[in-house]
């Protein structure tokens, strides 16, 4: 009999030891679960893909602001230099921010009167280092053998002339006050001047272009467009466009010309169509 009753209590014994590792009904007969062993917080946030711990780092953006005036500019193209040099009048030593940051007007034009041969050239190839005038408004570049030029840091800028070049790119993007622009004689196949809604002069004779925007241009005053293969052009939106110079055709008798070009929203009454020269 002993035995019996002690084999029932070690059959209880197990049961209630099982029971103590699952889930137990509460009086209110709602189910218990054993707290987990596990001492993470429910408010963390959840990823199906966790984030990687070392994420790169996101490059920081040239701001002149965090320039240190005493940084040395290096100009890799060394007929710049030396005109860099003249302008800010030093001749020697190293060229610092604190030296150009403040420089408004430039000319670094390949034709100059600064000696007793009038007509030198400074044989300009790069203006790498531009970017570091940021506060120039004046900008005169012309006649050089520049094949590339972005001035997208140079945002203070009014007045670009880089005519009479080998330019094939011109990046002026971000110079929303920009007034003045003169880059004829050169190799542009297209030219963005959307963001350029101060325009008043643009003179892009003599390139390749095949069309021309002028739609956000509505200060635009004075326009040249000739010597280019354009076919069209809409100035519908150039309210104030006076005067315009385009390829035109002659009369039979050369007595009268007209547009070789259509010319959409063209007011007559307030523009006058200009025979290129030459």
């Amino acid at each position: 009999m002993c035995k019996k009753i002690f084999r029932i209590a070690l059959v209880l014994i197990l049961i209630l030891s099982a029971l103590a590792g699952c889930n137990v009904a509460s009086p209110t007969g709602s189910t218990t679960t054993k707290p987990s062993e596990d001492n993470s917080s429910d408010d963390k946030p959840k990823y199906d893909n966790p984030p990687p711990s070392d994420l790169e780092e996101t490059p920081t953006p040239f701001k002149p602001t965090s320039i240190p005036s005493d940084m040395v500019i290096t100009f890799p193209d060394k007929n710049f230099e030396a005109a860099i040099r003249e302008a800010i009048d030093k001749p020697t030593g190293d060229i610092s921010y604190a030296d150009v940051s403040g420089v408004t007007r430039l000319d670094v034009s390949g034709e100059w009167g600064g000696s007793a041969d009038p007509h030198v050239y400074r044989n300009i190839k790069n203006l790498s280092g531009i970017e570091y005038f940021t506060a120039l408004e004046w900008l005169d570049c012309s006649t050089a053998q520049l094949t590339e030029l972005d001035l997208s840091l140079n945002t203070a800028l009014t007045y670009l002339n880089c005519g009479n070049n080998s330019l094939a790119k011109l990046n002026i993007s971000k110079n929303t006050m920009l007034a003045e622009l003169y880059c004829s004689m050169n190799q542009l196949t297209e030219l963005d001047v959307s963001k350029n809604s101060a325009l008043t002069n643009l003179e892009c004779q003599g390139n390749n272009l095949a069309k021309l925007d002028v739609s956000n241009n509505i200060t635009l005053v004075l326009l040249d467009c000739s010597y280019n293969p354009l076919t069209e052009l809409d100035v519908s939106n150039n309210t104030v466009l006076t005067y315009i110079v385009c390829d035109v055709e002659y009369s039979s008798d050369w007595s009268s010309y007209s547009p070789a070009i259509t010319i959409i929203g063209l007011d007559k009454s307030r523009t006058y169509i200009d025979v290129p020269a030459g």
